[in-house]
C-alpha cells in the first residue's frame, strides 16, 4: 500500500465498475462473506490527502458446478471394422472454460486430450469400453462412456503345414492357405504347450492364396501354426490355429522301411540288446553252476544289482525321451554302458574263480 494513504473503501458485488464510497480506515487484510456460484468483482478504492482515487476492479469467479452434459459419437457407428474409428465428445463450461479431456480406451491407461476430437489408437477385435471425461478450469468433470466393438474382417484358412521334421536341418516348416485376395497373412510357430518362437509375413494373392517357409530353428518337440488376417487399415481378423501338429525329432539312424529309429531310439535298443544277452548267459550260467550254491548267490545279488540300475536307465530313456536334451540322454546312454562293462567284467571274473573252485 502506498506511504500516503489515508483510508481505504471495499465491497464486493457482481457490478463491474461499481465505487465503493463507505470509509473503512486503514487495515491490512479483510475477510469477507462466502461468494455466490458465479461471477463477483472486488472494489479496492484509496484515499490520500488530495481525496479519493478510481476504483480498481478484480474478477472473482465461484465455478462449482461440471461441464456441460455431452455425448460420444463415433463416425463410423459403435460397431465398425475400422479399428481407427474418428470419436467426437466436444462440450463446453460457461464459467471457468473446457481445460482438457481424460480418455481411456479398454485396458489402456487413461490420457489427456485437448480437444472434443480423437482417431482412436489401432483397436483389436472385440468391445472396448470407452470412456471420456471433460474437465473445466476450475478442476469440475462430467464423465461419458459408451461401448465400441471392433468387428474382426474375414479370418484366413491353414490348408496345410509341414508335418515332420529332422533337429538341426536346414529345412524350414512349409504353409500354405487362404485368405481374402491381396491381404496381409501373419503366421506364427507356437510350441503345442504355449509360446510363440517365430513370426512370419505373407501375402495373398489376387485369388487369396498365400504360402510362407518358416526356416526358424526349432528344438525337438511339438509346434502349432497359426495365422491372423491383416489389411491395409491395420484391421484384424480373428487368429485361427493349424489341424495337424508339426512334430521336430532327432535324425534317424536306424531305418527299416517306414520305421526311423533316432539316435535315443537307437540308444535304447542297443541296451535292450545288450541286457537281454546278458539276462541270457545270467540264466545259462546259473543253470550250469547249481552245484556251488553259495557263490552263486553272491554272483547273482551283484549282478542282479547292475542290472537293476541298466533297466533303471532303459527306462528313464523310454519314458522321458522326448523331454531330455542331447546331453542327458549322452550322460544315460554313458552310464549303462559302463554298467555293463562292469558286468561283464565281473562274470568273467566269477567264471574263472567258479572253475577254479570245481
Amino acid at each position: 500500500m502506498p506511504l500516503d494513504i489515508t483510508d481505504v473503501s471495499t465491497i464486493i458485488d457482481i457490478n463491474p465498475n461499481f465505487q465503493p464510497q463507505k470509509s473503512e480506515k486503514l487495515f491490512d487484510n479483510k475477510i469477507f462473506n462466502s461468494l455466490p456460484e458465479g461471477v463477483s468483482y472486488l472494489h479496492v478504492r484509496f484515499k490520500n490527502k488530495i481525496g479519493w482515487g478510481p476504483a480498481a476492479h478484480y474478477r472473482l469467479a465461484v465455478d462449482t458446478a461440471p461441464p456441460a452434459p455431452f455425448i460420444i459419437e463415433s463416425s463410423d457407428g459403435f460397431q465398425t471394422d475400422n479399428p481407427m474409428p474418428l470419436l467426437q465428445f466436444g462440450t463446453s463450461d460457461a464459467l471457468s472454460g473446457i481445460s482438457h479431456y481424460l480418455v481411456k480406451i479398454g485396458d489402456a491407461e487413461a490420457f489427456e486430450w485437448k480437444n472434443g476430437q480423437l482417431r482412436t489408437p489401432l483397436q483389436s477385435p472385440g468391445t472396448h469400453r470407452v470412456s471420456v471425461k471433460a474437465l473445466d478450469l476450475a478442476g469440475n468433470g462430467a464423465s461419458m462412456s459408451v461401448n465400441l466393438e471392433i468387428l474382426a474382417i474375414g479370418s484366413p484358412a491353414i490348408t496345410f503345414t509341414t508335418e515332420k521334421l529332422f533337429f538341426g536341418t536346414e529345412e524350414g516348416v512349409m504353409v500354405r492357405g487362404t485368405a481374402l485376395p491381396n491381404i496381409d497373412v501373419r503366421v506364427f510357430i507356437e510350441k503345442e504347450i504355449g509360446g510363440i518362437v517365430a513370426e512370419y509375413l505373407a501375402r495373398s494373392n489376387k485369388d487369396g492364396n498365400w504360402d510362407v517357409t518358416i526356416y526358424e530353428p526349432l528344438g525337438i518337440g511339438s509346434y502349432v501354426v497359426l495365422a491372423q488376417a491383416r489389411d491395409l487399415r491395420g484391421a484384424l481378423s480373428l487368429v485361427v490355429k493349424s489341424d495337424k501338429v508339426v512334430k521336430v525329432k532327432s535324425q534317424p539312424i536306424i531305418k527299416l522301411g517306414a520305421i526311423e529309429i533316432g539316435s535315443g531310439g537307437s540308444a535304447v535298443i542297443l541296451l535292450i540288446i545288450l541286457v537281454g544277452g546278458f539276462g541270457a548267459g545270467y540264466w545259462y550260467f546259473r543253470e550250469r553252476q547249481k552245484t556251488l550254491r553259495a557263490r552263486v548267490a553272491i554272483t547273482s545279488r551283484d549282478y542282479a544289482q547292475l542290472y537293476k540300475l541298466i533297466n533303471s536307465d532303459i527306462e528313464k530313456l523310454t519314458k522321458d525321451f522326448d523331454k531330455m536334451n542331447e546331453t542327458e540322454k549322452k550322460f544315460i546312454l554313458d552310464r549303462a554302458k559302463e554298467n555293463i562293462q562292469k558286468i561283464e567284467k565281473y562274470l568273467l571274473e566269477e567264471v574263472r574263480n567258479i572253475g577254479d573252485s570245481k
